[in-house]
């Protein structure tokens, strides 16, 4: 195991034992989603099924469909993810490791998604993003639009100084938390340093 992988991996096994958040962080943060500047401008928002330890994003399916937005949920595919709409979150089904769409649902290609709510376990300022380690969130956002923004989804405790990254590594424009939404500087973004 490479130093990286090594310190990737213990900051996993950190984030898995953080308490879980009281409802009162679900329900901050979830009103704050649903302000973000960012949703006045896109038409299909690409969401997921949380998974335990983070935060519920898929109870904005209704209220984003309400204002006339599509909803793009991730299904995994192999060794990568692929999106399809869904019109209300009941179609979610079990699939290998979390709550997805079922195999027939119409397709979202990702350069069409205006805006990405991302899961993770940590993030930093820097826009960096600390996943579950199977790549597949980085796959599928190496073929989202450029212009798209990208929003990491987290409690306020799951926000480190900084993480380790790779550089196949995805980043976000910014970080959602109960407590507030940190923007990412488009210097950072980029990973220049």
């Amino acid at each position: 195991m490479t130093d990286l992988a090594a310190r990737k991996a213990a900051l996993r096994v950190e984030a898995r034992g953080l308490a879980a958040a009281p409802p009162a962080a679900d329900e901050a943060l979830l009103e704050r989603l649903l302000a973000l500047r960012e949703l006045r401008e896109s038409t299909t928002v690409a969401l997921f099924a949380a998974l335990p330890g983070e935060p519920p994003v898929e109870r904005l399916g209704p209220a984003l469909r309400a204002r006339g937005w599509r909803t793009a949920y991730p299904r995994i595919a192999g060794e990568g993810l692929q999106l399809h709409r869904v019109a209300e979150e009941s179609e979610l089904v079990a699939g290998s490791r979390v709550r997805e769409p079922p195999s027939g649902a119409p397709a979202v290609e990702p350069v069409s998604v205006g805006l990405w709510l991302v899961p993770g376990l940590l993030f930093a300022p820097d826009g960096a993003r600390l996943g579950r380690g199977g790549g597949h969130y980085d796959r599928l956002l190496a073929h989202a639009a450029p212009g798209a923004p990208r929003i990491g989804i987290c409690y306020a405790d799951r926000v480190r100084a900084e993480l380790p990254t790779a550089p196949h590594d995805q980043r976000v424009d910014a970080v959602a938390t109960q407590d507030g939404v940190l923007r990412v500087s488009a210097r950072a973004a980029r990973g220049a340093s």
